[in-house]
């Protein structure tokens, strides 16, 4: 019994560290393998700036902003690094690809021909770890924040954002699609593809 406990509290500092078996992707286009680490520990989440990497063959860590890699894997979720600027208006939300805006990490969900459908990490006000959805269009220089918390989908503003798609438009409006991957999985299939 007494080796069970010893085990147990000898696993807690490595669990502590962290690190999952992960890769980052440098500006040129190389991945390059190991462990990485992109926040504190849970309940109490603190998302880091400049990741932490160890890579495979080497000692010690390197830490690494959205400035100096162009994204990073760890698990199963995967980061792009992007030039993003958030303007605000009276609870109103826009985000640009702004080359020279300050690069953030952006969780890659999904990505199927002219639609990319991002989650943005953020630690709420108790240091809880939250998210949103925003789907960017090839060839836009504006990201769509596609929900507003606990009110749904932010259906005027994607009703603006995919107004070439007048089918997504309609569903939208009429409250057919409530969730966002049903808005991002609508427009492939109705508007996205065909173009």
């Amino acid at each position: 019994m007494t080796l069970v406990l010893l085990l147990g509290f000898w696993s807690v500092p490595a669990q502590r560290r962290g690190y999952i078996p992960g890769y980052i992707i440098t500006v040129q286009g190389d991945t390059l393998y190991g462990q990485v680490k992109d926040r504190s520990n849970e309940p109490f989440v603190d998302i880091y700036e400049r990741i932490r990497f160890r890579e495979e063959g080497r000692r010690g860590k390197r830490k690494l902003s959205a400035d100096q890699i162009a994204g990073y894997g760890i698990g199963d979720r995967h980061y792009e690094s992007v030039s993003l600027r958030e303007d605000s208006e009276f609870f109103r939300f826009r985000y640009y690809l702004q080359p020279g805006a300050p690069k953030v990490f952006l969780q890659l969900v999904r990505r199927d021909g002219p639609l990319t459908y991002y989650r943005c990490e953020f630690e709420d006000d108790d240091d809880y770890l939250d998210a949103f959805p925003l789907i960017h269009r090839e060839g836009s220089w504006e990201m769509v924040r596609v929900t507003q918390g606990i009110f749904g989908l932010k259906r005027k503003r994607l009703a603006e954002y995919f107004q070439d798609c007048p089918a997504l438009v309609e569903a939208i409006e009429s409250k057919a699609l409530t969730h966002p991957m049903e808005v991002y999985e609508f427009y492939l299939e109705h508007c996205g593809m065909a173009r």
